[in-house]
Formats: structure tokens, C-alpha cells, sequence
């Protein structure tokens, strides 16, 4: 991605979460695609959004056969890496509670430093401090046990 690309996407990223939540997805399940991607960042509110979303969420909580790509999960790390290189670090802990969940997800040690950075830029970051709340009490997802 060009450096132009990446500030676009931190742009879209700070105004709607619906833009993180399509890159979450995304990076989980690879056959949401760019169209899926898009879906979900511009009818957050659909029903049929709502639900992709919530399947692939819980799927990453729940399913113990729920696959995971790391290789797709550390480019979208990366992605995420670069956005916030862009940013002052008071601003990335958007970025960072995503790499982090993105990280616990594939059960990734530098889930929780991730969070904590995370929560230290900003302590208000729901996602940040739900991926420090269950890596500190030792709690992976479903398909990690």
C-alpha cells in the first residue's frame, strides 16, 4: 500500500469503526474478500453485515475448528503497523487494540504488551482492554485450548 493509501485508510479508520471492524473480519476469514470488506464498512447496520460480523467474531471465541491464517493476520498487523506510523502516538490506539486482538486471536504473546501500549495511548479503547482482561486471565480463543 502507498503511503497516500494508508493515510486514506487511517482517515476512513478514525471516522467509522465500521472500517476496523471490515479489516477484523477480513484478516479472520479470508472469503469476505474486498467486496465483503466494503460491505461492512459502508452498511454497517445491515443485518446481513451484522451477522457476518458477529459469526466471524464469535467463531474466533467459540469454534474450536474456526481456522486461522496467521500469515493473513500478520499482513493485516503490518497494515495496521504502518497506519499508525503515521499517526502521533496518542492516536494509534485504535490501530494497536486491533493489531493486539488481531494478534490474540492467533494466540500471538504480544497480544497483551500490544493492548497495554494500546491503553496507555488511550484508557478509553474498549478492544484494547478486552484483549488485556482475557490474556491476563489466560483465556484464548476456543481453537488455541
Amino acid at each position: 500500500m502507498t503511503p497516500d493509501m494508508l493515510r486514506r485508510l487511517a482517515t476512513a479508520m478514525d471516522a467509522w469503526l465500521s472500517v476496523r471492524d471490515s479489516m477484523l473480519v477480513a484478516a479472520l476469514d479470508t472469503s469476505v474478500g474486498v467486496e465483503g470488506m466494503l460491505r461492512i464498512s459502508t452498511k454497517p447496520r445491515d443485518p446481513a453485515v451484522r451477522d457476518l460480523i458477529t459469526k466471524t467474531l464469535s467463531e474466533t471465541l467459540e469454534d474450536p475448528s474456526a481456522p486461522r491464517r496467521a500469515d493473513t493476520v500478520r499482513t493485516a498487523c503490518d497494515i495496521l503497523a504502518d497506519i499508525a506510523g503515521l499517526k502521533p502516538a496518542a492516536e494509534r490506539a485504535g490501530q494497536q487494540a486491533s493489531i493486539a486482538y488481531l494478534l490474540w486471536a492467533i494466540d500471538d504473546p504480544e497480544a497483551l504488551p500490544m493492548a497495554f501500549t494500546a491503553l496507555v495511548n488511550d484508557p478509553d479503547v474498549t478492544l484494547a482492554a478486552i484483549v488485556a482482561s482475557a490474556a491476563v486471565r489466560g483465556i484464548k480463543p476456543e481453537s488455541m485450548r
